[in-house]
């Protein structure tokens, strides 16, 4: 067998809104395509939502919903929503990043 190789490009971009001393609400999209040697764009999706963020001064946590607006080439067998890309991914993720400043 020949061996192959798989990329993966992600892009995102987001915006917040300080409401309150340390608190942020803001709106988050995500942008994800890989590529295989052999068939080129392999899968793609897009995904987009609200963020909830807390900064302190010794921490900090983000909260994202996305949800999965489009996506697609590769599916699944009798997959019933044809826009979107469910191999790897589901229609909503939920996120939780949280970082310790030290």
């Amino acid at each position: 067998t020949d061996p192959e190789m798989e990329i993966e490009l992600t892009t995102g971009a987001g915006l917040s809104y300080r409401f309150a001393p340390n608190w942020y609400v803001g709106a988050e999209t995500q942008y994800q395509s890989e590529f295989e040697t052999q068939v080129g764009q392999e899968r793609y999706s897009w995904f987009a939502g609200p963020t909830l963020h807390y900064g302190g001064n010794k921490w900090w946590a983000t909260l994202t919903f996305f949800k999965q607006l489009k996506g697609g080439r590769e599916q699944y067998i009798n997959q019933a929503d044809t826009n979107l890309h469910l191999i790897e991914k589901t229609k909503n993720e939920l996120r939780l990043k949280v970082g310790y400043n030290f």
